[in-house]
């Protein structure tokens, strides 16, 4: 008789400190990729946990991952802050994006995650029609997330879907900030071009998916500051050592050469 209290027993059951830390993980991913919390917005441990329910060792476990990937960023007593959206932020995401794409063009992915690709693009291609916004956004993520599992580097599959992510963060956040809408990504032909091996039609498709979003990034940016999202006043403004502005101090004040000065 199978004994399922022994510690060799085969269970396939997480742990419920796993499951709630596996899931706390989950939404407080999907709610900053949907833009809530917002970029640059300020949440707590407690503010989360009541939203989402998985306790607070969970939330903050959740926390410390997306802080060592810098999603979020720890501001003492304070709480959390979602990484802004900024310039900056635009930018490495294109940098990010012209490194990792092409090298996902010529990956061929194992059998198994070929099927995989194939049959995601049929189903999502089957029900585009009756798809609303949120469930199409939802979807795309995940095939995205998929084709980037052919990615034969673990490292390389993992910074692709964090870039992906936080791509997939910024149009939602130009859409709503700006009205920049995107359109909805090819992400059927670039899974069965990736499960098909067609490096080239992958090429393509993942050139244009870069040219289109700097088109969106720069139409944003010409429409705003180079900081387009609130940040902290930390972060905004660096303050003197002795926590006073030079200004107010007129002996800090560098005074214009006069005649007779030495040099």
């Amino acid at each position: 008789m199978l004994d399922k209290n022994s510690p060799f027993a085969i269970s396939t059951r997480p742990r419920r400190e796993e499951s709630l830390s596996s899931l706390a993980l989950t939404l407080l991913g999907d709610a900053i990729v949907a833009g809530d919390p917002a970029p640059g917005a300020l949440v707590s441990e407690v503010e989360l946990n009541q939203r989402f329910a998985v306790g607070l060792a969970a939330t903050r476990s959740a926390l410390a991952r997306f802080a060592a990937t810098g999603w979020v960023a720890a501001e003492g007593r304070k709480g959390w802050r979602v990484l802004p959206m900024s310039a900056e932020h635009l930018a490495d995401l294109r940098a990010a994006r012209d490194c990792l794409e092409p090298a996902l063009a010529g990956q061929l992915p194992p059998a198994p995650l070929r099927a995989e690709l194939t049959q995601r693009a049929d189903i999502h291609q089957g029900s585009l029609v009756n798809l609303t916004p949120a469930a199409l956004f939802h979807q795309e993520r995940e095939i995205l997330a998929l084709c980037a599992r052919t990615m034969a580097a673990p490292r390389l599959r993992a910074w692709l879907a964090d870039t992906w992510d936080l791509s997939m963060r910024a149009d939602r956040f130009l859409d709503l900030r700006f009205g920049i809408d995107r359109p909805p990504l090819p992400v059927v032909d670039l899974a069965r071009s990736l499960a098909q091996g067609d490096a080239r039609g992958a090429a393509t498709l993942l050139h244009d998916m870069r040219r289109d979003f700097a088109d969106r990034c720069a139409r944003a940016l010409s429409r705003s500051e180079v900081q387009i999202a609130p940040v902290s006043a930390r972060q905004a403004a660096p303050r003197p050592a002795d926590g006073r502005a030079a200004a107010a101090d007129p002996s800090k004040q560098q005074r214009p050469p006069q005649q007779g000065d030495q040099t």
